[in-house]
């Protein structure tokens, strides 16, 4: 039996062929099925680590870019940041003050107009007499004045216009005597002079108030002068609707004569007795 190769047989470890064929392929640059590769591998390196590098390239280019966007957006934030917080405390803290000056508003308790009340005290003055002239007497005067109360008696000048007392003669016991003489007239001052002796003597009292009034120039001090002798009780002049009161005491029973000395009354006949029984 004979045996025939099929032809596609090929032994495991040809030989080279030396010189080109058909199947070599020219410089390395193609080969058969079996043959060398077609790119050489060091080239293949190359292309790898040129396609690696561009793409760590690209990545950094993109991390980069990314990156610089943010920090460029990062930058207009830190501004405001640090300029609004300290604006706010400023204005609450310039506002805080200006509560206590509400309080400032009582020291109008202006309480200084309550302190103003004392002038009140100042009406009393004007019941005191009003300072007189020198040598004016502004209270009863003589040597028969007497402290404490004594017997009751009124005495009043006549209404109008009239240079008379009402009563010409009053009746006392001896002792303690307080005198009331009021002003009845309507114009014209009066006062009351009670006199030690008669009529004579009451005259010539009556002299002397005058000779005071003419010194004095004012008709107010028309008195006699207060160490008269025989003037026992001489009041100060009373306008009209004035009133004073004295209290004296007479050297015993009798009769004592009392004149009114404003110029012309006692001539023109303000006079009377006063009898101590």
């Amino acid at each position: 039996m004979s045996w025939r190769s099929s032809g596609n047989f090929r032994p495991s470890n040809p030989r080279p062929r030396r010189g080109g064929g058909s199947s070599g392929g020219a410089g390395g640059s193609g080969g058969g099925r079996n043959g060398a590769p077609l790119i050489d591998p060091v080239l293949q390196v190359l292309i790898a680590i040129t396609v690696l590098l561009g793409f760590i390239g690209l990545i950094v280019a993109i991390s980069f870019s990314g990156t610089g966007g943010q920090t460029t957006q990062a930058q207009p934030t830190p501004p405001p940041a640090a300029s609004v917080p300290t604006a706010p405390p400023a204005a609450v803290a310039t506002e805080a003050p200006a509560a206590p000056a509400a309080t400032e508003a009582p020291a109008a308790t202006e309480a200084p107009a309550a302190t103003e009340a004392p002038a009140a005290t100042e009406a009393p003055a004007a019941t005191t007499p009003p300072a007189a002239a020198p040598g004016i007497p502004t209270e009863p005067f003589g040597s028969a004045l007497a402290s404490g109360t004594g017997q009751q008696v009124t005495l009043e000048s006549a209404t109008g216009d009239e240079l008379v007392f009402a009563q010409d003669e009053l009746r006392v016991a001896d002792g303690i005597v307080t005198l009331t003489f009021v002003n009845r007239a309507d114009v014209v001052p009066h006062n009351w002079v009670l006199i030690a002796g008669d009529a004579t003597r009451a005259a010539e009292i009556n002299s002397l108030a005058e000779a005071q009034n003419r010194r004095l120039r004012n008709a107010l001090g028309s008195v006699p002068p207060p160490d008269t002798p025989d003037v026992l009780v001489a009041t100060q002049m009373l306008n009209p609707g004035e009133e004073v009161t004295v209290t004296f005491e007479v050297p015993g029973p009798g009769t004592y004569q009392f004149i009114c000395t404003y110029p012309g009354h006692y001539v023109g006949g303000m006079q009377g007795v006063l009898v101590v029984e």
